[in-house]
C-alpha cells in the first residue's frame, strides 16, 4: 500500500510539474510577443520603421487600403508588393506632447524635505551624474547665450556661408596656421582637444574645403593630433592634470599619411609658384606675407613627416624623423617673428576667421569652462620647447656606448654629448 501510494504520489507531482512547465513556456510566448509589439512600435516611433522586428507579409499581415496609409507606407509597399504595413504601428507616429507642469509641481509641494521620489533603476550613480537643467553652474549648454546666433554644428556654419570654403588672403590663412598651432600648444599644456585645436571648425569639415591651403593643413593637423595623442596615450607617461588624451570622438579624417603629405607638398609649391609670382611684381608686403605662409607650410609637412615616421619605429624612419625634426627648430624663429602679419581673430566674432570657442562644450562635464587659447608667439614657443626636448632624446640614441648614454643622462655638459644639451637646457 505505501510503495502504490508513493507511486500515485509521484505521478501526481509529474503531472503538476508538466502542467506548470507548459503554462511557463506559454507565458514566456506572450511575453515575447509583447515585447516584439513593443518593439515595432518604439522603431517606428524612432522613425526606423523599416527595422521593424516583423515585417507582415501579404500572407500574414492585416489587409488595408493603400489609400488611408501614409506616403512613407505607400512607398514602402511600391518598393515591395508582398508587404502590407502593419496600421497598428501608424496611430504611434502621431506624438501628442502634453504639459504636466502644473501637475508635477503639485505632486512635488507634497514632498517633505529630505524626501526622494525615486525610479526603481535609478542609482547613486545617476543621481551623481545628473545636472540642474538651466543652472550656470551645471549646465554648459547655457556658455551658448554668448554667442546667440552662432551654429550649433560645424557643418551648420559651412552651410550658411559663415566661414569661407575658398578664397582666403595669405594673411586670413597665416591667421588660421597662427591660431591652430597656439591651439596645440594649449592643449599639450594639459587642457582638452574640444576647448581647443578642434574650436577651429575648418577641421571638423576638412574634406568639404575647396582651398587646397586650408584643407591639406587641416587634415595634417588632424593627423598629428592623432599620431601625438597615441604616442602620449600609448606610453602612459603622464598623470591626468599634466595631459589630456580624450579625444571625445571628434574630427578625423579618412585620408591616409601618404595622400596628405602629398596635398602638403602640393599646395607649398602651388604658394613658391605665387612668391616667384610676387616678387617679379615688386611688391613687399605681398612678398613678406607668401614668405611668411610658405614658411608655415613647410613647418607643418616637417612636423607632419616627424611624427610619421615616429611612429614608424625603424632605423631608417627614425633618421628621417631627426632631419625633419631639425628642419622644424630651424623654421620656427623665421615664423615668430611674422606672427603680426597674420589676420587677428575677434573675441567678438571668432567664427569670421573659422573657429567656434562652444562647438563643442556640450561634449564636456560642466565643470570644463572656456579658457583663453595661448597668444601665438607662446604657443610656438611651447611647440619649440617641446622639438627641442625630443631633439635631446634624439640625440641620446646616437650615443654609442653605456658610459656616454649614462653621461648624457646625469652630465650633458661633456664634450661627447653636445646633441643631448638642449634636452636639459
Amino acid at each position: 500500500m505505501a510503495s502504490s501510494s508513493d507511486a500515485a504520489h509521484e505521478n501526481a507531482v509529474v503531472t503538476e510539474g508538466t502542467c506548470e512547465t507548459r503554462d511557463k513556456c506559454k507565458s514566456l510566448e506572450e511575453e515575447k510577443e509583447k515585447v516584439q509589439q513593443i518593439l515595432e512600435i518604439a522603431l517606428t516611433n524612432a522613425g526606423l520603421g523599416e527595422l521593424t522586428v516583423n515585417d507582415c507579409d501579404a500572407t500574414t499581415g492585416p489587409t488595408s487600403d493603400s489609400e488611408n496609409l501614409p506616403a512613407e507606407a505607400v512607398s514602402k509597399t511600391a518598393e515591395n508588393p508582398n508587404r502590407v504595413p502593419d496600421t497598428r504601428l501608424m496611430e504611434v507616429t502621431k506624438t501628442e506632447w502634453i504639459d504636466i507642469t502644473k501637475e508635477f509641481t503639485a505632486a512635488a509641494a507634497q514632498l517633505a524635505p529630505g524626501q526622494l521620489v525615486q525610479e526603481i533603476h535609478f542609482s547613486l550613480f545617476d543621481a551623481m551624474s545628473a545636472i540642474e537643467v538651466m543652472d550656470a553652474k551645471m549646465d554648459a549648454a547655457l556658455q551658448w547665450k554668448n554667442f546667440p546666433n552662432y551654429p550649433k554644428l560645424p557643418k551648420e556654419a559651412l552651410a550658411k556661408g559663415l566661414v569661407k570654403l575658398d578664397g582666403q588672403t595669405s594673411a586670413e590663412l597665416i591667421g588660421v596656421v597662427d591660431e591652430v598651432f597656439a591651439s596645440v600648444g594649449t592643449w599639450l599644456e594639459g587642457h582638452t582637444l574640444a576647448q581647443t585645436v578642434f574650436t577651429c571648425l575648418y577641421l571638423h569639415e576638412s574634406g568639404s574645403l575647396e582651398s587646397l591651403a586650408l584643407r591639406s593643413f587641416s587634415q595634417a593637423v588632424i593627423k598629428i593630433v592623432e599620431h601625438m595623442r597615441d604616442c602620449i596615450s600609448r606610453n602612459g607617461v603622464y598623470a591626468m592634470e599634466d595631459q589630456q588624451g580624450i579625444s571625445l570622438g571628434m574630427a578625423t579624417t579618412l585620408a591616409g599619411d601618404p595622400s596628405v603629405g602629398a596635398a602638403l607638398k602640393e599646395a607649398e609649391e602651388r604658394t613658391g609658384a605665387l612668391l616667384k609670382q610676387v616678387l617679379s611684381n615688386r611688391v613687399k608686403a605681398r612678398e613678406d606675407e607668401v614668405k611668411a605662409l610658405l614658411a608655415r607650410q613647410k613647418f607643418t609637412r616637417a612636423l607632419f613627416s616627424f611624427v610619421t615616421s615616429v611612429t614608424k619605429a625603424t632605423p631608417q624612419a627614425m633618421e628621417t624623423a631627426c632631419q625633419k625634426l631639425s628642419q622644424c627648430l630651424s623654421l620656427l624663429p623665421d615664423i615668430v617673428s611674422t606672427v603680426t602679419l597674420g589676420e587677428k581673430l575677434d573675441p567678438q566674432n571668432p567664427i569670421a576667421l573659422g573657429f567656434h570657442p562652444v562647438i563643442n562644450q556640450h561634449l564636456l562635464p560642466p565643470s570644463y569652462k572656456p579658457y583663453a587659447i595661448l597668444p601665438r608667439d607662446r604657443g610656438y614657443l611651447t611647440l619649440r620647447t617641446i622639438l627641442d626636448q625630443l631633439q635631446g632624446v634624439f640625440g641620446l640614441c646616437k650615443l654609442g656606448s653605456f658610459g656616454e648614454l649614462l653621461e648624457g643622462i646625469t652630465d650633458p655638459t661633456g664634450p661627447s654629448c653636445s646633441a643631448v644639451r638642449p634636452w636639459k637646457r
